[in-house]
């Protein structure tokens, strides 16, 4: 009842707000229960039609409930937004603690925006002052500040309601449609780190299996290169007369020989894999967070230089990537070895086009895999395996591992891995 200062108590379904499309036709109800020479209006004077967009748009849901408070409403324990929000529509349009409450929120809420609504007189300047609130988004202060103005005219009262209640269809929308299109993102999202997961676990494991087993078959090396020196140093011990005796040891040694032969093959393929898996590994190392560096493993290959030393007769080596500080220091290690280097960046300024004619002059072709496009290191392995050039992937691009590949590309044949000893790469 208007002027009841008694507690409410809330009753769902009861206090709904009126129909937001009928608020044009409440204006000259409005007229008739404004007061007299009053500048303000309370929310009970304002047509019920508007007072939906009002309490919506201008009170934020800690506002509702703080006005709740202090009014003592009771609300039952599964009361939906909605209800409360229709309460609270129903009680603003009647004079009482709950509208007092409601109005005197507003005030104090959009104090600064009533002075100056109230400070204008002209319509035309009220028109420009809503749209200039409205554009830098202070459009509940600017909203409440023109529908509580007696002085405002109706039209741009009505003006602004059509206003207000179109943005929050236009709202609703735009909050669907990007709920949507979060949801779809973070099931992306969650789908490529899955993936990412899987990918460097399954890395990870294979890497651990090939560093196991090279561990074992250099542990079985070792053990038939001791077993073959003791060998040699019986049958130097022996003089000519036990070299008849001695014929069941040397085919126990040729047998030994085999089974190194084919020990070094095992190894030399594990090399082969292991270059492979190399290249595998750079191009997961994209989509992987980054991770720290692993010291480059002791090279098989020993820097002998003066027992190995043997001049490359003027070949031709095509070094695809590195690092282009280093290729002065690169063409002098060349040189001194008589041979000559030919470079191409990677793709970085030289375009991949011109690989086809440098594969065509090389004679053997080196990548270092850490500083190279894998592009690049895809074209230019194709290349050599349809030339039957050889392809040597390096496992970085210090001028230490060029080094190392010079010398091993010095050894005789026979004691070349496969990667260097003139076949075409895999």
């Amino acid at each position: 009842m208007p002027g009841s200062d008694r507690p409410h108590v809330f009753e769902a379904g009861i206090d709904r707000p009126a129909t937001a499309h009928s608020a044009a036709f409440h204006v000259g109800a409005a007229a008739d229960r404004a007061r007299p020479g009053k500048k303000r209006l309370k929310t009970w004077q304002i047509p019920a039609g508007w007072l939906c967009s009002i309490i919506g748009t201008c009170l934020t849901p800690a506002d509702v409930d703080r006005i709740v408070r202090r009014c003592g409403v009771s609300l039952p324990d599964g009361a939906q937004a909605y209800d409360i929000h229709g309460f609270m529509v129903g009680r603003a349009s009647e004079e009482g603690r709950v509208a007092r409450e409601i109005s005197k929120a507003l005030d104090e809420k959009h104090a600064a925006i009533l002075r100056k609504v109230g400070a204008e007189q002209d319509q035309a300047r009220l028109a420009a002052l809503w749209n200039d609130l409205c554009s830098r988004g202070m459009v509940a202060g600017a909203y409440w500040a023109i529908m509580s103005h007696a002085h405002v005219a109706e039209a741009l009262k009505v003006h602004a309601f059509g206003e207000v209640h179109m943005l929050s269809h236009f709202m609703g929308g735009c909050n669907r449609h990007n709920a949507k299109e979060l949801w779809i993102a973070q099931r992306r999202a969650d789908q490529l780190t899955d993936r990412l997961a899987r990918s460097r676990r399954h890395s990870e494991e294979t890497i651990a299996a090939r560093d196991r087993r090279i561990g074992e078959l250099e542990r079985e090396l070792s053990k038939m290169r001791h077993e073959l020196a003791e060998a040699h140093q019986g049958r130097a011990g022996q003089g000519p007369a036990a070299a008849f005796a001695g014929a069941p040891r040397r085919r126990a040694a040729e047998r030994d020989g085999r089974r190194l032969a084919a020990a070094r093959a095992r190894v030399n393929a594990l090399e082969a894999e292991n270059q492979r898996l190399q290249a595998v590994l750079g191009v997961l190392i994209d989509a992987a967070p980054p991770r720290p560096a692993m010291a480059p493993g002791p090279s098989p290959i020993r820097p002998d230089a003066a027992e190995r030393a043997r001049q490359l007769d003027g070949s031709c080596i095509l070094y695809v990537g590195g690092r282009c500080q280093l290729l002065p220091h690169l063409r002098a290690r060349a040189a001194s070895c008589n041979a000559c280097l030919l470079h191409h960046d990677g793709g970085q300024e030289e375009s991949l086009q011109s690989l086809g004619r440098l594969v065509d002059r090389a004679d053997v072709v080196l990548c270092p895999i850490d500083c190279v496009s894998h592009q690049a290191c895809l074209k230019v392995k194709a290349l050599c395996r349809r030339r039957a050039k050889p392809f040597v992937p390096l496992r970085s691009s210090s001028a230490t591992c060029f080094a190392r590949a010079i010398e091993a590309l010095q050894k005789p044949p026979v004691e070349r891995s496969p990667l260097v000893s003139g076949q075409p790469a895999a």
